[in-house]
């Protein structure tokens, strides 16, 4: 006696075979696709499906992270470039007329010494357009902070004592390029 193969079968799944038969798939792959419970074969199939599919998109995503780092490196030394670019273009003629000046001290002639003070002026508002600010005053009074300053002589200082500025620093932004030297103030 013959048995019916899709007996028990309910008529949903009859059609799926069906329409699977006539689109040219097995039911062995159908099977791997979507993972029948309890059959290991299908659960391990479909795990390293995703575990290539994940590595795929690894890879995909590690070269898009190179393209964007080289990318952002490149529009970091751009901007550097450009912002070193926008400071000589403004301290150049001054230093080009700095460099006249020693050259007419050189050949002994005399610089009135208020054109000097002019030009070094000029340099420094030149760089405080660029961010670099100057710590502080010659001659002014401050209270010390070690971030800032450097004691000079004088004995030692703690936080806050009062100090006064005998050279200035200098800072580039948030960062300190030159600490300010300070001494003790005098009692």
């Amino acid at each position: 006696m013959k048995t019916n193969p899709t007996r028990g079968e309910s008529v949903g799944r009859r059609l799926k075979r069906a329409w699977l038969a006539l689109a040219g798939r097995s039911l062995w792959e159908e099977f791997l696709e979507a993972g029948v419970p309890g059959r290991p074969e299908a659960a391990i199939a479909r795990v390293g499906l995703e575990r290539d599919e994940a590595r795929r998109e690894l890879g995909r995503l590690r070269e898009e992270y190179a393209r964007t780092e080289r990318q952002t490196a490149g529009e970091i030394d751009a901007a550097r470039r450009e912002a070193v670019l926008r400071l000589a273009r403004r301290v150049g003629p001054l230093l080009s007329q700095l460099a006249t000046m020693r050259a007419l001290v050189a050949e002994g002639k005399d610089v009135r010494r208020e054109d000097l003070l002019t030009m070094v002026g000029k340099l420094e508002a030149a760089f405080a357009a660029a961010g670099i600010s100057a710590i502080g005053e010659v001659g002014a009074e401050t209270p010390f902070d070690p971030k800032l300053h450097q004691r000079m002589s004088g004995g030692d200082v703690t936080d806050g004592d009062p100090v006064r500025v005998r050279f200035v620093g200098y800072t580039c932004g948030e960062t300190v390029v030159t600490k300010a030297l300070v001494s003790r103030k005098e009692g």
